[in-house]
């Protein structure tokens, strides 16, 4: 291997490893199958193999309301922010 090639293979490493991060290792394809026949395109995670689509058992996550920061600015008004956290503090004002 010449000089030019140990670099190029080098090069195309450091630029690879950072990508090898974004796999999602944890997710597959659906293998159920469309309305046309074909496989389902979307995601799934490992232990199921469906997806939320075609999984019969999937719940939907509840949605929680964004209320009005209860925390209070340097000017002691209130925090105009809207937060779903349970504190219902914004993220400026949790700890």
């Amino acid at each position: 291997m010449n000089r030019n090639q140990f670099l190029r293979s080098l090069v195309t490493v450091a630029v690879m490893t950072p990508l090898a991060m974004f796999a999602q290792s944890d997710r597959v394809q659906c293998t159920a199958k469309t309305k046309k026949g074909e496989i389902c395109k979307n995601l799934a995670l490992k232990d199921g193999n469906l997806c939320h689509l075609h999984d019969s058992t999937y719940v939907k996550p509840v949605d929680v309301e964004a209320v009005q920061c209860s925390g209070m600015t340097k000017s002691n008004t209130q925090c105009k922010n809207k937060t779903k956290h349970a504190s219902g503090l914004c993220h400026h004002h949790r700890d």
